[in-house]
């Protein structure tokens, strides 16, 4: 009688890797496409030397904050690439398949509607003064178109847009149609120095809404 034969267990089998569900992309995309655009629109093609000025009070709150100025094409670049920043943030978290705290996108939209903000009130003040002029209001939000209108509301050559991307000679160049945008609303050269080209934000929104004419060549009829 032979002895009874004794299988060897069978090896046991290696444990199934869970399945992962694909990576999303879509806010990190998202995030990284706007604040490329605004850096680009918003600061890169901004105009050099404008300032805007914030106020979080009125005069009837009973706690008043002093109106604070910024430079703001320097703003607009840092707002955005902080914005930058926290979209590679949010990239290489995503490929690690980690979740970001609700932070990151809370402050990535306060730095693109803040950017926003300080190029609107500059483009509001040169739009209505384009338009008294006989300009295109809408050219204000154009890049390099809206340095052209500049320039001709000026009384210089339309040419002259390409003098404002030589570092030094655009600072040069800017005074210079200044002062001259302000000679043709009847204004003296130190009004175009300083309200025109220093402080952007009073003197181009002065110039638009206010009463002072138009006096330069061409046409004063409103272009819309």
């Amino acid at each position: 009688m032979s002895a009874p034969t004794i299988d060897a267990p069978a090896p046991a089998r290696p444990a199934a890797q869970p399945v992962l569900p694909p990576i999303k992309w879509h806010a990190p995309i998202a995030y990284g496409a706007v604040a490329l655009i605004g850096l680009v629109v918003f600061g890169l093609l901004g105009t050099s030397g404008d300032i805007s000025t914030f106020s979080i009070s009125t005069s009837k709150d009973f706690v008043r904050f002093e109106p604070f100025a910024v430079p703001s094409k320097l703003t607009a670049i840092i707002l955005c690439v902080v914005a930058l920043v926290l979209a590679g943030i949010s990239f290489w978290a995503t490929s690690r398949r980690r979740k970001v705290g609700v932070w990151l996108p809370i402050v990535y939209g306060i730095c693109m509607v803040f950017a926003f903000l300080v190029w609107a009130l500059v483009v509001a003040g040169m739009w209505a003064t384009f338009l008294k002029a006989g300009r295109r209001g809408w050219a204000a939000i154009v890049p390099f178109y809206n340095i052209y209108t500049l320039c001709k509301v000026a009384g210089k050559p339309g040419w002259w847009w390409i003098l404002y991307i030589i570092p030094i000679v655009n600072i040069v160049i800017s005074i210079i149609v200044a002062v001259n945008v302000a000679r043709n609303f009847g204004k003296g050269g130190a009004y175009g120095f300083f309200l025109l080209w220093w402080l952007q934000f009073i003197g181009y929104p002065v110039l638009g809404f206010g009463s002072a004419p138009y006096i330069g060549q061409g046409s004063t009829a409103p272009r819309i």
